[in-house]
């Protein structure tokens, strides 16, 4: 199915699912962790939408920031047909989720 994936989200021509801000919402921070919304754009084979994203923010011991978060789309939102194989008879739902996870460190 990985195969399938790639093609229908066509990481040949676009290897990348890419998020760029445009709005820092807000921050609430309570101990070392911080809920933050912000607001940008998602890109996803070529096409870009308006999303708003809920992230959580930790400080971590070593002082690197662990951002996490999940954020459901409809790939048709974004010209893209879901996947399927055995001529039709399995397909993938439109809705998918999207997890996020990063760090950013201290240099």
């Amino acid at each position: 199915m990985d195969s399938r994936t790639h093609e229908t989200l066509k990481a040949d021509q676009y290897p990348n699912i890419t998020y760029t801000v445009t709005k820092l919402g807000s921050i609430q921070k309570n101990g070392n962790e911080a809920p933050v919304t912000i607001n940008g754009n998602l890109s996803i084979g070529g096409t870009s939408k308006p999303t708003d994203l809920v992230l959580k923010m930790k400080v971590l011991p070593n002082g690197d920031i662990e951002i996490t978060g999940t954020r459901k789309i409809i790939m048709s939102n974004y010209g893209i047909k879901p996947p399927s194989f055995m001529l039709g008879a399995l397909k993938v739902g439109d809705e998918v989720t999207l997890n996020i996870y990063t760090v950013l460190t201290k240099k």
